[in-house]
């Protein structure tokens, strides 16, 4: 019998270049406007405004299968946060854990992907670890932006 339902872990590191008290509020849906450019979420629900347990929040990338909701299912200040990120075609669970070295912290960056239809069984497959490392990068150097200068990070506009 032909499994219906696929499922993969992407799992990647950085490293950001302040302490976990000063990393980890950043790891908010309000507070990625202040470091993330193309940033967009709108707040369901949330007690004090930014991200606590429970919170909700709902994201839209095109090609992902649509409005994605996610749940804040863990909030350990300093140590981690985690999200369940879900929309009609696939769940993906969200972790990312906080590790002082120093001055710096290591950050892990883990999904677990799981289709719920064939779309999602598409999207998994097709997901990339080199993509996927590539993005984690990506955040890393915008995350070390602003943790430098209090600024976003812009992109340069090409002519």
């Amino acid at each position: 019998m032909k499994k219906k339902t696929k499922r993969r872990e992407l799992v990647e590191e950085m490293m950001a270049r302040a302490t976990p008290e000063k990393v980890f509020p950043l790891l908010c849906p309000v507070r990625e406007y202040d470091w993330l450019e193309y940033w967009e979420c709108e707040v369901v629900w949330s007690d004090s405004g930014v991200a606590e347990d429970d919170c909700i929040f709902r994201t839209w990338y095109p090609g992902m299968g649509g409005k994605e909701t996610w749940v804040v299912s863990r909030y350990d200040p300093e140590k981690a946060v985690e999200f369940v990120r879900m929309n009609t075609s696939r769940v993906v669970r969200y972790r990312i854990t906080l590790h002082p070295e120093g001055e710096n912290t290591r950050l892990k960056w883990r999904q677990v992907h799981t289709s719920l239809d064939e779309l999602g069984r598409t999207l998994i497959e097709n997901l990339d670890e080199r993509a996927y490392a590539h993005q984690i990068k990506g955040l890393e150097k915008r995350l070390n932006h602003y943790l430098e200068t209090g600024a976003c990070l812009r992109e340069e506009k090409q002519d």
